[in-house]
C-alpha cells in the first residue's frame, strides 16, 4: 500500500512543482518585461516627435508667414554618419554647430529687414536644435560645411 501513496504523492507534486517553478519565472522577468515594453514605447514616442514638421516663422516683405522645416537626422552611411538640413534665405541666416557632451547642437541666427514705409525694420529670429550623437561616432572627426543655405555635418565612426 505504501508504493502506490508513494506514487500518488508524487503524481500530484509534479504538477504543483512546474506550476510553482513557472509562477516564479514569469515573476522573476515581469520587470524586465516592462522595461523592454517601456524602451519600445519611448523609441517609439522619439520616431513620432522627430518626424513631426517644426513650424518656423518667418518675417518678409510681404508680411507675416510660416514655413515648415522637417528636423534632420544623422544618417548612417556605413563609416560614419551625415545630416543634411536646408535653410531658406542663406543669406540672411548663420549657423553655428557644436558639440555638447553627447548632443550635437545646431544654432541659427537669420536677421530679416522688413521695409515699412521709409523705415527699415530688422528682425532678428534665433533657434537651437539638440540631437544626440550615435555612441560608436568620434565626436573627434565632426565636420561641418555650410554654404548657399544647405548645412553638412559628418562623423567617421570609432575604429573597432
Amino acid at each position: 500500500m505504501k508504493p502506490t501513496t508513494l506514487l500518488l504523492t508524487t503524481l500530484f507534486s509534479l504538477p504543483l512543482c512546474a506550476d510553482l517553478s513557472l509562477d516564479m519565472e514569469q515573476n522573476m522577468y515581469a520587470p524586465a518585461r516592462e522595461m523592454i515594453q517601456m524602451d519600445e514605447a519611448m523609441n517609439k514616442a522619439m520616431d513620432q516627435h522627430n518626424q513631426k514638421e517644426q513650424m518656423v516663422e518667418i518675417i518678409d516683405e510681404t508680411g507675416a508667414g510660416f514655413e515648415t522645416n522637417s528636423m534632420a537626422d544623422l544618417q548612417d552611411t556605413g563609416d560614419g554618419y551625415r545630416l543634411e538640413q536646408t535653410f531658406t534665405e542663406p543669406e540672411n541666416t548663420t549657423v553655428e554647430v557644436k558639440i555638447e557632451g553627447d548632443m550635437l547642437k545646431i544654432s541659427t541666427l537669420k536677421i530679416t529687414t522688413i521695409k515699412v514705409n521709409d523705415l527699415d525694420l530688422n528682425t532678428t529670429t534665433t533657434s537651437e536644435e539638440m540631437q544626440t550623437i550615435p555612441y560608436d561616432a568620434d565626436k573627434q572627426s565632426m565636420q561641418q560645411y555650410y554654404a548657399d543655405g544647405l548645412l553638412t555635418v559628418t562623423f567617421a565612426k570609432k575604429a573597432k
